[in-house]
């Protein structure tokens, strides 16, 4: 619509000379142009198309029938490792895994985040220092290429973050 605007704009023989326009063409044409290149990598797939074992983990970890993971969006990056495999179910509770298919996020939006996605050390921390928490949304960060901190934020907003030895680094 804009792009039809400013091409309306240079019929006029003033503006074609006007180098303010000429740049704006110039810009607005390369941002659209970068808009589809960075969509091109992103491609919308079903759930049986998911690698075997980030299906299963799904299907182990998150509360949800067959039609759930029928009608979830899901998306497959090929350019991004960090943000590979994105399933957000229609209820709005979504799972993000690496390429590696480690899971690297998993936010509840209707439901809570289950316990045991959490590694021992956090989950036992975790378990003492707030016995009846509910997790609402769970992130692996790698801090280094081998070093990680895994981020928990709570139904009562609280925000947490744990060390891969269970130690409670910020609250």
């Amino acid at each position: 619509m804009v792009f039809l605007y400013f091409c309306h704009r240079l019929k006029n023989k003033e503006n074609l000379n006007n180098q303010k326009m000429r740049t704006k063409i110039i810009t607005l044409t390369l941002l659209m142009a970068s808009c589809v290149c960075s969509l091109a990598s992103e491609r919308i797939i079903n759930f049986e198309m998911l690698p075997v074992d980030v299906q299963m983990y799904s299907r182990a970890h998150f509360p949800a029938g067959d039609d759930a993971f029928r009608n979830a969006f899901i998306t497959y990056d090929d350019e991004m490792p960090e943000i590979a495999y994105t399933i957000v179910f229609t209820s709005g509770d979504g799972l993000i895994f690496r390429e590696n298919h480690e899971l690297k996020s998993y936010s509840a939006k209707t439901t809570v985040v289950p316990w045991d996605v959490l590694t021992e050390p956090v989950s036992k921390t975790l378990g003492e220092l707030y016995p009846q928490s509910v997790i609402k949304h769970f992130e692996v960060v790698y801090v280094t290429l081998t070093k990680k901190k895994f981020e928990i934020t709570l139904l009562d907003g609280t925000e947490l973050v744990f060390d891969e030895d269970g130690n409670l680094i910020t609250e």
